[in-house]
């Protein structure tokens, strides 16, 4: 249902006689296709095919269990067709034993493998050879791709990911990671060298879409659990090498029949994790090209990408032979597959089928030859969508409580991309020594230590004095930077965004002192600063995962059963700004409402940062159906005086961001 309908939502997009989309009919084709992608389903879709992995995993070991048992039972016959060493005699209980073992050794398997894996997306772009792409390089298509995913990753509200290039000719992509943290985004050269920026940013709208949509967590689960079921045919092929060498008695001979068949199982378990991986994987391929299609405004550019792949001579097969465990991840089929197993095996839809939901007009002809570069702004995008005093107002004059019109739109952005033309903009329009700085792994730090400075002189000396103490290289930096002072609040978010891909590059115990550092600087303030939180919990929550700060969740909880967390969130952000012609209690009252929860306000001597912090990863918990009437209710309060602050804009994102609910710039619009 989900693709048909976004098939439908992009075959209404009509064009031009000169091939480009008709604006009016593509923004109403992407409002359709916004509900099609609704984030929270999306969410809930990705945590039910994760539990549906498990279970075809589950059932794949029982049958190569059952497989294997048979092999042993056939082996053990010519080995010992007398039974006098009791091989040839089987009873249950061998069966049971056998059962375990091969469990053991799946299990064992995966186990490894996930452990390898704990790196997140870095491991299994390293494992492909690809290598890291910094800021400050010459190379031309390694900046523009560098500057596309950072344009990508804030204007859809996602930490920006570490980038990979992998050597290899042919044109593919893929994002891996366990949550958005830890997250990469890997092309190959032939996508640099081939793609032009309007395809290239089609490429990377639709592996953020599978961040934003839960797959590549599930790619990750994929990779480690269907690893185990390989691990026979290695046992077999083992076997099989050592009985090549000792193949004059009748032992041997069933020794090398025992390799044999557990090669030959372990070569119908790789069908097995075939299967499985094509079940879980051409569908959503659908869904990522329509999200693509939502996020550039511009259907035309992943499909002249798909086009491109058709007419390369390498298409999108990667030589890699370690591809083949990471092919339900890449953007297009990286391996090459006859008719019959395409039809069996294959995890991506055919390209003409992808091709023609993305252009219906399309002639049937490939792209062959290089495109040409677009400039800057070429991309056609549609506006932003600014959160205004006028559209948040309550409809009384006197402030009522009433929760106001934009949650509907607010929550029908989170997953979705804001204006990339804006984005784009604001980058540039950012102090250039500090958007040198954010990409530096050193100077990154500084200028994070920068947005935390306080504006009264006294406080900012007590400040300094904490991080000299703390990091005095990085204090030291951060003296000519001074000179950017003050900061506009709506820059400090971007800036913090752009700097997470070199916070990454931090070792551990540089980023042990970082994060000391900061909780430094906050203590000397003295006082609850929710601009200060919000960036200590953006930091975290995006560099947690890269230094093994994984979250252990258990979404299960219930908005009821939480409602001394909901009361706490609620009530600092009541206090995070002064409130327009309504109270304290009033503005609460407007998201207890949305709640439905009987709660009080939490007087401000009770609030403290730490209680904040532990209300939060609770809430994190919540299933993600059960977030949108959290947010929404944030919202309601944020809202409930008819402005929204910077403290206020840059603190909901900061929300959204601990659930893991990706959510665009809100423009910040304080009252007269």
């Amino acid at each position: 249902m989900e693709v048909l309908a976004a098939r439908c939502a992009v075959r209404k997009t009509s064009r031009h006689d000169n091939g480009v989309a008709d604006p009016g009919t593509l923004r109403a084709s992407m409002k359709d296709a916004a509900s099609v992608m609704d984030f929270f389903a999306a969410q809930a879709h990705a945590h039910r095919n994760t539990r549906v992995l498990i279970g075809l995993f589950a059932l794949a070991v029982l049958v190569i269990a059952a497989l294997t048992n048979l092999a042993l039972i056939l082996a053990a016959s010519l080995i010992d067709p007398v039974g006098f060493f009791g091989f040839g005699v089987f009873n249950w209980e061998k069966l049971v034993y056998v059962t375990v073992f091969v469990t053991a050794v799946i299990c064992a398997g995966s186990l490894v493998r996930i452990v390898s894996l704990r790196r997140g997306g870095a491991a299994v772009a390293e494992s492909l050879a690809g290598r890291l792409v910094v800021h400050g390089q010459t190379d031309l298509s390694r900046r523009r791709l560098l500057n596309v995913v950072e344009e990508m990753s804030i204007a859809s509200g996602i930490p920006v990911p570490q980038v990979y290039v992998i050597p290899d000719d042919a044109i593919n992509a893929f994002a891996a990671g366990y949550e958005p943290g830890d997250a990469v985004v890997a092309v190959t050269q032939g996508a640099l060298d081939q793609l032009g920026r309007a395809e290239l940013q089609g490429v990377v709208a639709h592996e953020f879409s599978h961040i934003v949509n839960g797959d590549m967590r599930l790619n990750m689960h994929m990779i480690g659990l269907l690893y185990g079921i390989y691990m026979l045919s290695v046992v077999g092929r083992t076997i099989v090498g050592g009985g090549e060498t000792r193949r004059t008695s009748r032992v041997s001979g069933g020794y090398f029949i025992l390799g044999a068949m557990l090669f030959i199982i372990g070569s119908l378990g790789q069908l097995l994790g075939g299967l499985i991986k094509a079940a879980l994987g051409r569908q959503r391929e659908f869904l990522a090209d329509a999200s693509a299609a939502q996020f550039t405004r511009n259907p035309r550019g992943i499909a002249d990408a798909l086009k491109r792949i058709g007419g390369h001579p390498l298409g999108a097969r990667v030589e890699d032979p370690r591809s083949v465990e990471v092919s339900h991840a890449f953007f297009a089929e990286s391996i090459g597959l006859s008719y019959l197993k395409s039809k069996l095996l294959a995890t991506h839809p055919p390209l003409g089928e992808r091709i023609k939901r993305l252009d219906p007009a399309w002639n049937g002809e490939f792209l062959l030859n290089v495109s040409q570069q677009e400039p800057e702004g070429a991309t056609m995008l549609a506006p932003a969508m600014p959160l205004s005093a006028e559209s948040t107002r309550s409809a009384g004059s006197t402030g009522s409580s009433r929760p106001s019109t934009p949650e509907p739109d607010v929550l029908a952005s989170i997953g979705q991309a804001g204006d990339l033309g804006q984005t784009r903009s604001l980058i540039a329009g950012l102090p250039r020594m500090l958007a040198q700085g954010v990409h530096d792994p050193y100077l990154a730090r500084s200028v994070i230590y920068l947005l935390l400075l306080d504006e009264e002189a006294g406080i900012r000396g007590l400040q300094l004095a904490e991080l000299r103490a703390s990091d005095q290289d990085a204090a030291q930096a951060m003296v000519p930077l001074l000179a950017s002072l003050p900061i506009l609040p709506g820059s400090k978010l971007m800036l913090i965004e752009m700097a997470i891909p070199a916070l990454r590059q931090l070792t551990p115990r540089q980023y042990d002192q970082f994060r000391a550092a900061i909780d430094a600087l906050i203590r000397a303030n003295r006082n609850i600063s929710m601009s200060e939180w919000s960036l200590q919990r953006l930091v975290t929550a995006s560099l947690g995962p890269m230094f093994g700060q994984r979250r252990h969740r258990q979404p299960h909880r219930t908005i009821e059963g939480c409602r001394d967390e909901c009361a706490m969130l609620l009530s600092m952000l009541v206090f995070s700004g002064r409130q327009h012609r309504l109270s304290r209690e009033q503005a609460f009252d407007a998201g207890r409402k949305v709640l439905s929860v009987e709660m009080s306000l939490v007087p401000a001597q009770a609030l403290s940062l730490a209680a904040l912090d532990e209300a939060v990863s609770r809430l994190a918990e919540l299933k993600p159906l059960r977030k949108p009437r959290l947010l929404k209710a944030c919202v309601a309060t944020i809202v409930a005086d008819g402005a929204v602050t910077p403290v206020e804009s840059m603190l909901i994102r900061s929300v959204a961001a601990v659930l893991d609910c990706p959510m665009p710039p809100i423009v910040a619009n304080p009252a007269d």
